[in-house]
């Protein structure tokens, strides 16, 4: 950012960030702090009235049932959420990330059951096969990916329940108090092997790897029912999910990193569904 964008940056985060609080109103901010790699909204680090805080200011179109997932003890303290606008203020939680801190195939199963435990279900249902289709469609079509999509035939689990569907590594905080998740925007009911794959997607880990994982998440007692196949299907089903949300953004954006990991991700679809049919792992 130029000096004068980052300063009407601040401006607006101070903007918002004041009628969330209105004992802020009349406070000088100590720091305003631009976190960079949202794409559907914008994000700031605050200090003030000695506290700090996270500060999201929505772009995207609000979801005022993000509120139901906010309210579970993994997510981040909220001190005021506009679900009219969808901006959100939370307490800033220091410690590392998974990406940076990355758990163990068993720490990360046993996570799961208990984040799978206090998500409520039947708040809203996350399609994801619908879902990609209606990115691939509004980025104007892939006709391989497509096909991929219509021939792959993935559909939930019977053990389908509220699910976080955005659980990259990036997303999940080893805070003071224990593990905290951001970014509950996609949450909704879905198939619990979807997070199992997302986590270890991020965390570049194989299907061996995701079979630890799942196998540590039945242990810690969460029904799983996912065999190798199923595993492997809702793999490429998240690689082509991140090859469309990436897409998607890059009709938008000219920012490099995100036209990478639409190439990156349709690749990685393509190998998963080829493994696929030539392996029974």
């Amino acid at each position: 950012m130029t000096a004068a964008a980052t300063d009407k940056a601040r401006s607006q985060a101070r903007a918002v960030a004041r009628p969330l609080v209105p004992a802020w109103r009349t406070r000088p901010f100590d720091a305003v702090e631009f976190l960079p790699g949202g794409y559907n909204n914008r994000n700031y680090r605050l200090a003030v009235a000695g506290g700090e805080y996270a500060l999201r200011i929505a772009g995207a179109p609000p979801r005022p049932r993000e509120a139901r997932y906010l309210a579970i003890a993994a997510a981040p303290e909220v001190v005021a959420h506009d679900a009219g606008r969808g901006h959100l203020l939370t307490r800033w939680i220091a410690g590392p990330s998974f990406a940076d801190a990355p758990p163990t195939p068993a720490e990360a199963g046993a996570f799961l059951a208990d984040l799978h435990r206090q998500i409520p279900a039947g708040v809203r249902e996350y399609d994801a096969v619908c879902h990609v289709a209606t990115m691939l469609t509004a980025t104007g079509g892939d006709a391989e990916l497509t096909g991929l999509l219509r021939g792959l035939r993935w559909r939930p689990a019977a053990s389908r329940r509220g699910c976080h569907n955005d659980l990259n590594p990036w997303n999940i905080l080893r805070g003071a108090t224990g593990l905290r998740v951001l970014d509950w925007e996609a949450a909704g009911d879905n198939d619990p092997m979807f997070d199992v794959v997302g986590l270890g997607i991020g965390c570049r880990w194989g299907l061996r790897e995701m079979e630890r994982c799942r196998a540590a998440y039945e242990t810690a007692g969460a029904a799983a029912a996912a065999n190798p196949r199923h595993l492997r299907a809702t793999a490429t089903l998240y690689y082509l999910r991140e090859h469309a949300w990436a897409a998607l953004i890059a009709t938008r954006s000219h920012r490099k990193e995100i036209k990478t990991q639409a190439i990156a991700m349709r690749h990685a679809a393509l190998r998963s569904a080829e493994a696929g049919s030539t392996s029974t792992m």
